[in-house]
């Protein structure tokens, strides 16, 4: 099988699996002008996905993803970081979320609380070296 860590994919929708954390933290605000959006132009934004024993994980751009599956679309493309282990799924996380919140720190709090639970001290620190950058800036 072809090598396809770093690289963008073409996949079945039904083998992108979308973890906990996402579907809970899920805003519906704007969901529907995605949708119209992606209607209207097709996918512009590319998910972020790695492998998995069970098939693919996403990582990012789980709205995409759901409203792709909503508008009854079957194949997404996708850019697959590969095989990761859960700290390094949980720092490339962190490295996107703090993009997306970048002016809240709170929730920037919440998020390294949340993934930090079962990292080894040193990824612990890794994660705390980077929030207080964030303040930094």
């Amino acid at each position: 099988m072809e090598n396809t860590r770093n690289k963008l994919v073409r996949l079945n929708i039904d083998k992108i699996i979308v973890p906990e954390i996402s579907i809970k933290d899920f805003d519906y605000s704007n969901f529907e002008r995605l949708k119209k959006s992606i209607s209207k132009n097709g996918q512009i934004k590319n998910i972020v996905i790695c492998e998995t024993e069970l098939g693919f994980e996403c990582i990012d751009g789980g709205k995409i993803l759901q409203a792709l599956k909503e508008l009854g679309i079957k194949t997404v493309i996708a850019f697959n970081l590969g095989l990761l282990s859960e700290d390094e799924k949980k720092q490339v996380r962190l490295e996107i979320f703090r993009d997306y919140f970048q002016t809240n720190y709170v929730n920037i709090g919440l998020i390294i609380k949340e993934i930090s639970k079962n990292l080894a001290s040193n990824a612990f620190v890794s994660l705390l070296a980077i929030f207080f950058k964030l303040l930094n800036n």
